[in-house]
């Protein structure tokens, strides 16, 4: 019997790290009901190294792991968000080894632009970004095709040159969240098929955003070069700097609405609807996929540290002490 290899494909914030998380610490269970969690290519959760190993500068990488996850008797699930920046000359390396061994499935989490966009701006600020929100909201809207948040097109295409769009699975994050015992358990019974973990709320705060204020703040300790989410977390005077920020900020708060119906959302959501409409795996709408409509984006405006010198002199001396000291490494 053919075995299946299943591809968690991620994209990036819909997720997958609480998948990842779940999926590790039920790997007993799972290779009870058939299915395998491996080590290959294994850090931090999901398989990042075995996504690292489809790209063009790793190509001798991949075939040891092929080799290794052939002698798996189970049916193999594979999970990185990173597998979503996989190219067709990645993916048909992995075909020519995997030598039709496997039933490939390929499982997409499809997420509201209106809530993906502002997700992903806050996860490049966590990881050193220092641009402003209203700029990254422009940078997609005004080339939406050449966006990996706007276009899955840019992830699924490849997929479904190589191995058939049959292999495509698109799953709405929005639904799975909403349903019973959330996102977790939405993957384990509708995806695999399997019984899902006992406590599910363990994985419902993984991977967590930062308040609006706080991501000013981090913003701007990556901006002078400083490691901003240890600091963050682990800080006692800078978390204080930022309760007293927030206290002060209710008049500096913007926010900048944006409709899913306008032109470039608009046109995404239908050219999806178009192209992939039988490769969903949830009930819609049609012409609409997604139930919220609109949302307004809020940031911090940066004049507050004009209006407010007193906090403005504070962090500016946390940061010249901080950059005086050894830093340990980003």
């Amino acid at each position: 019997m053919t075995k299946t290899l299943l591809l968690h494909v991620g994209p990036h914030k819909t997720g997958s790290t609480a998948v990842q998380r779940a999926l590790t610490d039920s790997r007993p269970a799972l290779q009870r009901q058939g299915w395998s969690y491996p080590d290959i290519g294994y850090s931090y959760l999901g398989h990042h190294e075995f996504a690292a190993a489809l790209q063009p500068q790793q190509r001798a990488a991949l075939a040891p792991l092929v080799a290794a996850m052939a002698a798996l008797p189970q049916n193999i699930v594979l999970s990185s968000e990173n597998f979503s920046r996989v190219g067709t000359e990645g993916w048909a390396r992995l075909r020519d080894l995997l030598a039709g061994r496997y039933r490939l499935r390929a499982v997409y989490m499809l997420r509201n632009p209106l809530g993906l966009l502002f997700s992903s701006w806050q996860e490049a600020v966590k990881h050193g970004s220092v641009e402003q929100l209203p700029d990254y909201l422009l940078s997609h809207i005004a080339a939406p095709f050449t966006s990996s948040v706007l276009n899955p097109d840019l992830c699924l295409d490849p997929l479904a040159e190589v191995f058939g769009r049959e292999a495509i699975e698109i799953h709405s994050y929005e639904k799975a969240v909403a349903g019973t015992g959330g996102l977790v358990q939405h993957f384990f019974a509708e995806v695999l098929g399997v019984a899902p973990p006992g406590e599910l709320r363990r994985y419902a705060d993984i991977n967590k955003s930062f308040d609006t204020v706080a991501v000013e703040v981090i913003r701007l300790l990556s901006r002078a070069g400083l490691p901003a989410v240890p600091l963050m977390l682990e800080n006692a005077e800078l978390k204080a700097l930022v309760r007293d920020l927030a206290a002060s900020s209710s008049g500096f708060l913007r926010s900048i609405p944006i409709r899913l119906d306008a032109f470039v959302l608009g046109t995404m959501e239908r050219r999806l609807l178009e192209r992939w409409q039988d490769r969903l795996r949830f009930a819609c709408a049609a012409p609409q996929i997604h139930e919220q409509r609109a949302r307004s984006f809020e940031f911090l405006d940066p004049s507050i540290w004009l209006m407010r010198r007193d906090l403005a002199e504070r962090f500016a001396r946390f940061i010249a002490e901080r950059a005086a000291a050894p830093q340990p490494p980003r």
